[in-house]
């Protein structure tokens, strides 16, 4: 399925965008900073957020983030700050393609409006997956940058709440989760280089 996904969002690189929005950060001055000189970027993360580097640690966590070999850094946010609700991940991805292999578009992946993350146009693509009491949302955007394909993304993963007892656990907020998330994704900066 994870194949499947990510060949269907490599299709939408080429398809025609529907708009583009930029996305608002908010302040990020306290925030830490994951730099990866070798591979072009930056991208700067609270401290309710950790940094996974190892794909299959970060394969193995609870929620289900489209995890490759392309895959540079996880920002995993720590979900112990949600407890007592339903959440089970949420984390933004950035991976890195060398080469462009064209796939079929897949039902599962819907095409959105591209965004800019400084001054970066990248385009989008939405989806979802559910299973066994679990879901999970995720949005992935990819852009075309010094001979690269940068993808970053983010994922939500939760649980059914009715899965619980009655009054045990509680719905988390999606929408303050996804503009957390989102707020990491514009913060991703391309290091330039010097001429």
């Amino acid at each position: 399925m994870k194949k499947i996904l990510f060949a269907a969002l490599l299709a939408l690189i080429f398809s025609a965008g529907c708009g583009t929005s930029s996305i608002k950060t908010g302040d990020t001055g306290n925030w830490k900073e994951y730099s990866s000189a070798g591979n072009g970027f930056t991208i700067k993360y609270p401290e309710n957020f950790q940094v996974i580097t190892d794909n299959k640690k970060a394969n193995a966590m609870n929620y289900l983030p489209l995890i490759s070999k392309s895959t540079v850094v996880t920002i995993s946010r720590n979900i112990s700050t949600a407890k007592k609700t339903n959440l089970s991940g949420a984390a933004v991805t950035v991976g890195i393609l060398k080469k462009f292999r064209p796939a079929s578009i897949n039902d599962e992946i819907e095409k959105t409006d591209d965004i800019k993350i400084n001054d970066v146009t990248f385009s989008g693509g939405k989806g979802s997956d559910a299973g066994a009491g679990n879901y999970a949302y995720y949005e992935t955007y990819s852009a075309y940058i010094n001979k690269k394909w940068y993808i970053v993304s983010f994922y939500i993963s939760s649980t059914n709440i009715h899965n619980y007892d009655p009054g045990t656990v509680h719905e988390f907020d999606r929408d303050s989760i996804m503009q957390e998330l989102k707020s990491i994704m514009g913060t991703f900066s391309i290091i330039r280089a010097k001429k």
